[in-house]
């Protein structure tokens, strides 16, 4: 059975419920659990949830850290033709 099918079904009790006669503790108790069972597998469902992956397992971290580690700070004389340094 897929999950899908697991939420219809769950949805149909939910409908019909009240007319099966239970006590008002066993209708609202029933209730309660295919509620929060629709609520599990509509989130196993849903695309990309879960457990979400941190930086340094998905790879992001060290590209990040490569692209921090190219800043480089320049104390005193710079060499670059571009930068004029006339004090004349």
């Amino acid at each position: 059975m897929s999950k899908r099918q697991f939420i219809m079904i769950l949805g149909i009790l939910i409908a019909i419920l009240p007319f099966l006669g239970f006590t008002v503790v066993w209708n609202k108790s029933l209730n309660m659990i295919a509620a929060l069972l629709i609520v599990v597998m509509a989130y196993l469902l849903t695309p990309g949830k879960g457990r979400r992956k941190s930086g340094w397992e998905t790879g992001t971290a060290k590209e990040n850290r490569s692209a921090e580690a190219t800043f480089v700070e320049h104390h005193g004389q710079v060499n670059n033709p571009s930068v004029t340094t006339d004090t004349k």
